[in-house]
């Protein structure tokens, strides 16, 4: 089953601030966490969650992207999470 971030994607179109904070929630992270992810601030990721500001083409690929991963290996895309979370993994700083 695809979700709405999959099809958003697929069409070209921006991912909403809905469908942002929707995916944050369904991968069970905190903004806190998405800002820990994406090497920001929470007040960006905040801001992406109003529509403050555009959510980053490479943040809407990213959570697409582990969704798609959960639906056919939960646990490792939850283990991929937590490390990128955790800064186990290199994100290119």
């Amino acid at each position: 089953m695809r979700t709405q971030q999959d099809a958003t994607l697929r069409n070209g179109k921006k991912v909403t601030p809905t469908q942002f904070k929707k995916a944050i929630a369904e991968l069970e992270m905190s903004q806190g966490d998405a800002a820990k992810l994406f090497n920001v601030d929470i007040r960006t990721t905040n801001s992406y969650a109003t529509g403050q500001r555009p959510i980053p083409r490479a943040v809407e690929l990213y959570l697409t992207t582990v969704l798609k991963a959960r639906k056919t290996d939960p646990d490792f895309a939850s283990e991929v999470l937590n490390k990128a979370i955790n800064g186990d993994i290199v994100t290119g700083k």
